[in-house]
């Protein structure tokens, strides 16, 4: 029996050591910060993209590059317009110009 006892009373020690707890509080804003964690984890492709694509160093460098794409085709144009037409551009062209003068040519066409 003095086993029983001691168990007994060791028992009775610990639920009276349960008396003077008090109810758990969470930390301030324990709620609003779970509820952010929550909705953080259901963010979508657009917004992931969209936070990619609105960093400085990403924003910069897609302007730039977009600016030298603009510079090397314009150079490129520059570049190809000093070449001599062909001989089909040639006949194209005459055949044009005698179309237009042909065809504003109605008052000498009966003689």
């Amino acid at each position: 029996m003095n086993r029983k006892e001691e168990i007994a009373k060791k028992v009775e020690e610990t639920l009276e050591g349960f008396a003077g707890v008090q109810r758990a509080e969470p930390a301030p804003f324990f709620y609003t910060r779970v509820r952010s964690r929550l909705e953080k984890s259901a963010v979508g492709w657009w917004e992931s993209f969209g936070t990619f694509i609105t960093r400085p160093v990403v924003a910069l460098t897609s302007i730039l590059l977009v600016i030298s794409l603009n510079a090397a085709v314009i150079y490129t144009q520059r570049y190809n317009s000093n070449i001599p037409l062909t001989k089909t551009d040639q006949v194209t062209e005459d055949d044009y110009s005698t179309v237009v003068s042909v065809s504003y040519n109605y008052e000498n066409q009966g003689q």
